[in-house]
């Protein structure tokens, strides 16, 4: 057992008062160190924020923003407490959260996706249900950083559309700007999206969330739905198409939007074209090289169909679901 997870063991005895019988690594973040960890009572989950990125080392980072995630889990939790984690202990000092574990299977929609999983039912539930948070979201006005999240939302809209110097994408970023802020999830990254064998989804990691753009989060999602289907262009039309389904059928809002979908390619871009952190897809370098410049040159155009939008970034293999 490592020092680490020692401590671990000592700090559940002195805050929770329970005895820990095995504690776990778990290598699945980019950023917190986390564990499982098995106690007499329960299965919880730790993550602990250093001075890096526990996957890049050689990025640094401020272990004192794990504070922002303890108070969106409070905040999401007691608006959807089926979907988000508990939060069990928040350990300052130590840079330190405990979670209930709201993926107890171990199996997250990128596996499913991944493996061609993933029905339109499921996807047409899933839109349904991030509309739902949203629109509870919206009841609270509330944000998670002192400055109402100015500064977060400002450095996340540069690091996923900015970053690039591509005019298309910083008209976004003017357009984007001009809409409605509330409360959003922030990484709808399907690794961060449990799948229960119920077939219901639950969401782990609120790092991100901050007071946003709620079509940051459907893009968002949206375009990791296609990535992970990328082998598979008629399976992604299919789940992007009834996922924008299922969240209309909760909101009334204009999902067919040119911003939306140039939303969708600007994070095709940040995950196919990342040199700080690169993305695992299933794609070679010269076809992600290919994909690039096809995207950057849809990017240029006034009208784009979810057709061609979904072939641009996908391989064109025809599925039945």
């Amino acid at each position: 057992m490592t020092s680490e997870e020692k401590q671990i063991k000592k700090l559940f005895k002195r805050h929770l008062k329970t005895q820990v019988i095995d504690v776990e690594r778990v290598f699945e973040g980019l950023v917190h160190f986390v564990y499982k960890v098995k106690t007499e009572r329960d299965i919880h989950f730790v993550k602990i924020r250093k001075s890096y990125y526990s996957a890049l080392p050689n990025i640094p980072t401020d272990p004192q923003i794990i504070e922002s995630e303890q108070k969106a889990l409070k905040i999401f939790h007691k608006k959807a407490p089926s979907v988000f984690p508990r939060l069990i202990a928040y350990i300052p000092e130590e840079h330190l959260i405990i979670l209930s574990d709201v993926m107890p299977n171990r199996e997250s929609l990128e596996l499913k996706l991944n493996n061609c999983q993933i029905t339109k039912n499921d996807a047409y539930n899933l839109g349904a249900l991030i509309a739902g948070i949203h629109k509870k979201l919206s009841l609270i006005n509330l944000s998670i950083r002192d400055d109402k999240d100015k500064e977060f939302y400002d450095q996340l809209l540069y690091y996923r559309f900015g970053y690039h110097r591509i005019p298309e994408l910083n008209k976004v970023i003017k357009t984007i700007r001009l809409q409605k802020r509330q409360l959003i999830i922030g990484d709808l990254s399907p690794k961060n999206i449990g799948f229960s064998n119920n077939r219901e989804f639950t969401i782990c990691d609120l790092e991100n969330a901050h007071n946003g753009n709620v079509l940051s989060d459907i893009g968002f999602l949206g375009c990791s739905l296609i990535l992970h289907t990328i082998n598979n262009s008629s399976l992604a039309l299919l789940l992007l198409k009834n996922f924008l389904r299922g969240y209309s059928s909760k909101v009334d809002i204009s999902l067919n939007a040119i911003l939306l979908k140039k939303i969708i390619l600007g994070i095709a871009l940040y995950r196919l074209d990342n040199p700080v952190i690169p993305y695992n897809i299933n794609l070679t370098s010269d076809d992600k090289r290919a994909k690039v410049k096809a995207t950057k040159k849809l990017l240029r155009e006034k009208n784009i169909s979810w057709k061609i939008l979904v072939e641009t970034l996908t391989n064109n293999f025809v599925y039945e679901n």
